[in-house]
């Protein structure tokens, strides 16, 4: 069946590029706008009206930190998504847009929590970097993401994700990916904006959210502000754990998510502080589940100051101070029995201050440098008389430092990028990570070859529950090549392929031979892993709608494996990440206020642990392939602002779940079944 999937994809993009042939109007990248002359300027401008492909390729992209590059330009395989692709595609959650990026996945890590994989490796352990608004959103005790209902994509202008290695600019929360939020802005908003979110399953609801956003201009002084609030459910099906042991998630699965992002800007000073709260009902613990459900809350606050000083026409220097408290994976009470509370009581709460200073110097037309300086401290305090394991006190204070250095050397032959950053902490010692791009344009392609080392710093109970009392940074090597045809003004063609290594694996592991008293989990050093394998995007932007086709692959036949990934007797895949991936996004616009948007998201079989035999080894299964369609329905009404929409979601009732990526005994585990939306939105702009 996959096979001839894409064959028939290939042949609907052959049989496209042959009948459209529409001429292509070479733009300038808006980074380069305020260094061209007027002369070169207006050049372009009687070159024709560009497209909304050709903007959106051209347009600088902020994921490139401190220096503006192009998408064509930037040394690494990006992937952006626009606010009107997010509003048009009827996507419900983060989820539901990353699920359609080549490459990501999701699985089930422990206790209710859905977690992130890239590429064929389970990255979410501080693999793959959030940022919302230049702010991470990683929480530092474990390094983990939470992937629910907890982020109000109606207020997204644009995702721009690095589907590679972020380590060089933005250290060891980056290793494998870079996802970069940034939401609206006072011209975005100026005004009161309205969101309000219903869905129903079968059996439960599925998501009541509201969205507020309002934003305001005077004179050099501007603020935004958006408040999410709201209520759903993980599942409406039935969890079973490997020892068959059974609860109803439609009353076991309460998601509450409440959210803040308060933006102050005065002349070239801004101010950023996001209050993040997550209220998880869960009950199913880790390889067993409980007799009743708990309580879990994840917290984030985040305050940053950053200032941006133009010392000339060729020097920018931004000097930034931020503060982060989180607070993951608290349960500080609980109806369980003794036994049972004593497995999920756990509160941490991190304090990290740090100081950066990054500059931009361009040396001339064609040499660009940016540098940066970083250190933070961070205090780790226990609660209620529990102590760190390894240090054996209630208190853990790290500190990190760190300096980064990237060039851009713009030549006929090539664009290259030369960077690499230096990182050292005291609780693990220091790591070293270079980077080399080469970028090449020529008429309607574009080739990058790109090499880069990244590594995961360990967090901070990735150093106090080490089964061996020490753990080192894992160190990652990518090589990746990427083509790209510009087919005519409406269509783009992406091929990328990449390799991926990692070594020094830190892994979550249970070893009852370990020499640590009733603790015989926590993490390890594993040798060495990784993944090969291949993405394709086609995009099509009209007048007549759009069509975002992608293929993503990877093997694991060529790299060592580790026990904890592997899959008996099978050497080409991991355990929960599917072979292939299959996406379909497309808009259809029926009139000029009505659009509809079918949806397809195809997985190849997955392999993971069903349940335990008498001997208590694991029972590994092959779960069949899935195929997920949706369709959403858009209207913007004859009231001025006010948009309407109604979507049904798994219309065929295929049911998702989450796997386990690694084996620790978590059964599947399920999430949303069909269900039916219904969304508004309201935009009262102010005068």
């Amino acid at each position: 069946m996959i096979n001839k999937i894409i064959a028939l994809a290939f042949l609907y993009l052959l049989f496209l590029s042959s009948s459209l042939t529409a001429q292509s109007v070479t733009i300038p990248d808006t980074s380069e706008i305020s260094k061209m002359s007027l002369e070169d300027i207006m050049k372009y401008k009687s070159a024709g009206i560009p497209s909304e492909m050709q903007v959106q390729n051209s347009t600088a992209i902020e994921v490139a930190s401190v220096t503006p590059l192009s998408l064509r330009r930037f040394p690494g395989v990006i992937s952006v998504i626009t606010a009107k692709e997010i509003q048009m595609s009827g996507a419900r959650d983060l989820m539901d847009i990353l699920k359609m990026v080549p490459g990501f996945d999701f699985a089930v890590d422990v206790e209710g929590v859905v977690g992130i994989a890239m590429r064929g490796n389970w990255a979410n352990e501080g693999m793959v970097m959030l940022r919302v608004d230049g702010m991470s959103m990683n929480e530092t005790v474990f390094g983990t993401l939470q992937f629910a209902n907890n982020f109000p994509i109606d207020q997204i202008k644009k995702i721009e994700i690095i589907r590679g290695p972020g380590s060089a600019i933005y250290g060891g929360d980056a290793e494998y990916g870079v996802i970069n939020i940034i939401t609206k802005s006072i011209e975005d908003i100026n005004g009161v904006q309205v969101n309000a979110v219903y869905g129903k399953m079968k059996h439960a609801l599925e998501s009541n959210n509201y969205t507020v956003a309002v934003g305001r201009q005077l004179k050099d002084f501007n603020f935004t502000l958006t408040g999410f609030a709201g209520v759903s459910n993980r599942s409406d099906q039935v969890y079973k754990d490997i020892f068959g042991n059974t609860y109803d998630m439609s009353k076991n699965s309460q998601i509450k998510p409440l959210f803040f992002n308060l933006g102050i800007n005065y002349k070239e000073l801004s101010v950023r502080a996001i209050y993040d709260h997550s209220q998880y009902e869960t009950r199913d613990g880790y390889d067993h589940s409980y007799s009743q459900s708990y309580l879990q809350n994840f917290t984030k606050y985040k305050v940053e100051v950053q200032y941006k000083w133009k010392l000339s026409d060729k020097l920018l220097v931004i000097p930034e101070i931020s503060f982060r408290r989180n607070s993951p994976w608290e349960v500080t009470s609980t109806d369980l029995d003794s036994t049972e509370a004593s497995d999920v009581i756990y509160k941490t709460v991190s304090d990290r201050y740090k100081f950066s200073l990054k500059s931009q110097l361009d040396l001339s037309k064609k040499i660009n440098i940016t540098l940066g300086l970083e250190c933070f401290d961070e205090v780790a305090i226990k609660d209620d008389g529990e102590v760190f394991r390894n240090s054996n006190a209630s208190k853990v204070n790290y500190i990190n430092s760190a300096v980064f250095v990237q060039g851009l050397i713009k030549n006929k032959i090539a664009n290259v990028t030369l960077g690499a950053r230096y990182d050292y902490n005291n609780s693990f010692g220091h790591d070293f990570v270079p980077r080399i791009g080469l970028t090449k344009r020529l008429g309607i392609t574009n080739f990058k070859l790109l090499y880069s080392n990244s590594f995961k710093a360990p967090y901070i109970e990735n150093v106090e529950t080490s089964l061996s009392g020490t753990i080192k940074p894992e160190k990652t090597q990518v090589w990746e090549f990427e083509s790209s045809l510009e087919i005519n003004s409406d269509m783009f063609l992406r091929l990328n392929f990449y390799d991926i290594t990692t070594y020094d694996k830190i892994i979550y592991t249970v070893d009852t031979s370990a020499d640590v008293t009733g603790a015989p989990d926590g993490y390890i050093n594993r040798n060495v892993t990784g993944t090969q394998g291949v993405e394709l995007e086609y995009k099509f932007l009209g007048k007549w709608g759009t069509l975002d086709l992608t293929y993503s692959y990877y093997t694991a036949e060529n790299k060592p494996h580790i026990p904890e990934y592997d899959i008996p007797d099978i050497q080409n895949e991991v355990l929960a990440l599917a072979h292939h991936k299959i996406t379909l996004n497309s808009t259809i616009n029926l009139s000029k206020s009505v659009f509809i948007s079918p949806s397809l998201l195809f997985y190849s079989k997955k392999y993971g642990i069903a349940g335990i035999d008498e001997l208590e080894n694991y029972i590994y299964k092959e779960f069949p392939e899935t195929f997920y369609a949706n369709v959403f329905i858009g209207y913007n009404t004859p009231i001025k602002g006010l948009q309407a929409g109604f979507g049904v979601y798994d219309i065929f009732n295929q049911k998702t779940f989450y796997i386990q990526p690694y084996n620790s005994g978590h059964a599947p585990f399920p999430g949303t079944s069909r269900e039916f939306l219904v969304r508004l939105n309201y935009n009262f702009k102010l005068k």
